[in-house]
């Protein structure tokens, strides 16, 4: 994932786009039920997309 504007839609950017979801969203309800780490995944996503 490159900062620049990409013209595509990776795995990447749907990913941060489910991780940015708030509650009562039923994404984010289910994260936070799983007890994930949403800024941790956030950050790894990124580093693995740099």
């Amino acid at each position: 994932m490159k900062k620049g504007g990409s013209r595509r839609i990776t795995p990447e950017h749907l990913m941060l786009a489910i991780l940015d979801r708030e509650l009562p969203d039923p994404a984010a309800e289910l994260m936070e039920r799983l007890g994930i780490d949403r800024p941790s995944v956030r950050e790894r996503i990124r580093q693995a997309a740099a």
